[in-house]
């Protein structure tokens, strides 16, 4: 795979090219610069501590936790978590291989970071991510321009973006945890309260909301929810059958006392416009563990992204 280097200290020109003929723009009518980027190529900053696939469709992943380099130019984080996210970088290479697969040839944007946890946390604020290094600051400013880049080409295309952040975590129980930067208490509420529309307003699915003639209990854990879709879903290996939980999900409505990732920087900063952010925990066994695990959840995440986004924007990614 080849990859792009680019000093990316100057703002970035979009050049959005489709898959195939007909009628669709091939550029976008305002211009802001001087590089072109060709969806299904991977860009990177110059040291290799970002990647970026560029994409043409409304789905953007980022994966700020599984990178492996630490050089010695950059110093190690002296707070906050350090603990790599396992695999999740796997899941979304998989993610992309179904789906350019399954839509005949269209490409997610997905933004990596290389650099290990113990160097870089781009999921933070840049003061605790960066820790005033001036490497990981360089390192932190590439990745998010990079997902700002994706932002604002979804957003010049599409009436509705889908960012997924994708983590893993180490709680005991066994199941996927979808943040929506509602807090378990807010998920505890009933379906008749949670409707009003202050939830809708403070989670990261805001717009989304605003399309889908669900109510935003149903966008949230109903049936065509999210984490409805996935757990209603599965993937085999021969007689070996992959089937993933999910809170909250129309099995699971809410976390209640239990451990639960609602939510971070990203999700945070990214779910404005048209953008609509869901941060993706993902468990360990079965899921992260094995090439099998990681792959069968990649699957079954390519094919809830693309239900859902239909479902609730009434537009078909492929």
């Amino acid at each position: 795979m080849e990859v792009k280097r680019q000093h990316i200290n100057f703002i970035i020109i979009l050049c959005f090219i489709w898959g195939c003929g007909g009628d669709k723009p091939t550029t976008p009518e305002q211009t802001f610069p001087e590089l072109t980027y060709t969806p299904g190529e991977y860009y990177g900053d110059v040291l290799g501590y970002v990647e970026y696939l560029a994409g043409n469709t409304p789905v953007i992943i980022t994966v700020p936790h599984d990178g492996t380099l630490s050089p010695s130019s950059i110093a190690d984080r002296t707070y906050g978590t350090m603990v790599r996210d396992l695999n999740t970088r796997k899941v979304a290479e998989r993610f992309a291989y179904f789906f350019v697969q399954n839509s005949g040839g269209l490409y997610p944007h997905i933004v990596y970071s290389n650099l290990h946890r113990r160097k870089l946390d781009p999921n933070r604020d840049i003061t605790e991510g960066a820790q005033g290094d001036l490497g990981a600051i360089q390192a932190y400013n590439a990745y998010h321009k990079f997902i700002q880049t994706a932002v604002d080409t979804v957003e010049a295309y599409f009436d509705s973006g889908l960012l997924l952040d994708m983590h893993g975590h180490a709680h005991d129980i066994q199941r996927i945890e979808l943040g929506y930067l509602l807090s378990s208490d807010d998920l505890g509420q009933g379906n008749v309260s949670i409707n009003s529309p202050e939830y809708a307003e403070k989670s990261s699915i805001t717009q989304m909301a605003s399309l889908t003639p669900a109510t935003f209990s149903e966008l949230l854990r109903g049936p065509t929810s999210f984490g409805g879709l996935i757990v209603t879903k599965s993937y085999s290996y021969e007689d070996d059958v992959y089937t993933f939980d999910a809170v909250p999900s129309s099995t699971t409505a809410n976390p209640g006392t239990d451990p639960y990732f609602n939510g971070g920087y990203t999700t945070a900063t990214y779910s404005v416009g048209k953008i609509n952010v869901i941060q993706i925990e993902a468990n360990y066994d079965r899921t992260r563990d094995t090439a099998r695990g990681y792959g069968a959840l990649a699957a079954v995440l390519e094919q809830t992204v693309k239900e859902f986004y239909q479902e609730h924007t009434g537009t078909p990614i492929y």
